[in-house]
């Protein structure tokens, strides 16, 4: 996280001190231009080997290995021109700048050089295979101007430039045109993406840690939910208990009366004296006690009691599965940084 702010100040405060209003514009995989230069090397080669320089009497043309150096030169020579000092003609800096321009006149300098030399080179190697180099620079410093007389030497010439130029442009737009803006702008990407992917990383972590404690909390209220169901259904059977006892009481009170009606009644029939004042009660098993009611209602209670429980429960639950998430994402937003915004300037 620090490195990645570290390099965004770096890369704002390089795109306020060089005026740049525009992202950085380079190819995805720069290398494909380093690579692009031993082929160009080798076609070189090619060239110079079997259509332009045929052999002369059976004697060989101009060595393999000349024709490969002198290759290696005539791209090399100008890539790096075009890496190095080409992009300075688009600095905001007037000194810089004007390097810059002293570059392409020398890059530009470098390439006609070189196929000049190799134009001279070739057409004296042809005209005398036997000759030497001292014999190859004595007749250039004679007769310098004799060298574009013919066709074949301009062919050689027009090989020689295109084939600078065009390596001229593959130094220049293996980067972005403005000399040291790609570099900031992959380096501070770099740190982005590093944080980027440590940050899906602990999101990942974070995530897996939210559902499972989301899991356990369902799971506990599930299990708390099955026992509060047993235990309402347990407590509603028990509230039936105390009708079924008063009804028992009831009927066997009426059991109770009929059997004690039938003795009084022999009783009565049996003795002389005046039956007692007691033969007219009948059998209640505590008709007026309260606690008949109060056993009613405290089942009631309980049963309500255990309906209530279960709501609640279910409101915890629910709130403890909301502040889960809502600490899933304060931690995930924790890990954002604000990005800087990369659009094209507007027209």
């Amino acid at each position: 996280m620090e490195r990645e702010q570290n390099q965004k100040r770096y890369y704002e405060a390089f795109r306020k001190e060089n005026k740049l209003d525009r992202v950085a514009n380079y190819p995805d995989v720069a290398y494909l231009y380093y690579l692009v230069v031993p082929l160009l090397i080798v076609a070189m080669t090619y060239v110079l080997e079997t259509l332009l320089l045929p052999s002369v009497d059976g004697s060989s043309a101009p060595s393999v290995t000349w024709s490969r150096m002198v290759s290696a030169v005539a791209i090399i020579v100008p890539f790096m021109f075009g890496l190095v000092s080409l992009r300075a003609i688009n600095h905001v800096d007037d000194f810089k700048r004007l390097g810059g321009w002293m570059g392409v006149i020398a890059a530009v300098a470098a390439i006609l050089g070189v196929a000049y030399y190799a134009d001279f080179h070739i057409a004296a190697v042809l005209a005398d295979p036997k000759a030497s180099n001292r014999d190859f620079f004595v007749a250039m410093l004679a007769a310098p101007l004799d060298v574009i007389s013919g066709v074949e030497s301009w062919r050689i010439l027009a090989l020689f430039v295109l084939i600078g130029l065009l390596s001229l442009f593959l130094g220049y737009r293996s980067d972005d045109t403005y000399p040291g803006y790609g570099a900031v702008q992959r380096s501070y990407y770099r740190a982005r993406n590093a944080r980027e992917g440590l940050s899906l990383r602990l999101r990942k972590r974070i995530n897996a840690l939210v559902d499972d404690a989301e899991a356990e909390v369902s799971s506990i209220t599930r299990g708390y939910k099955a026992e509060v169901r047993s235990y309402t259904s347990m407590v509603q059977k028990t509230a039936q208990l105390p009708s079924l006892l008063d009804d028992y009481d009831a009927a066997l009170e009426d059991a109770c009366n009929v059997v004690l009606d039938r003795y009084r009644a022999a009783n009565t029939a049996a003795r002389d004296s005046e039956a007692p004042m007691s033969f007219t009660e009948h059998v209640c098993f505590n008709a007026e006690d309260p606690r008949a009611s109060e056993r009613h209602a405290d089942s009631s209670n309980d049963v309500e009691e255990a309906r209530n429980s279960v709501v609640e429960l279910e409101k915890e639950g629910n709130l403890s599965l909301q502040k889960l998430r809502t600490l899933n994402l304060r931690m995930i937003n924790s890990l954002a940084e604000p990005q800087f915004v990369e659009t094209e300037p507007s027209a």
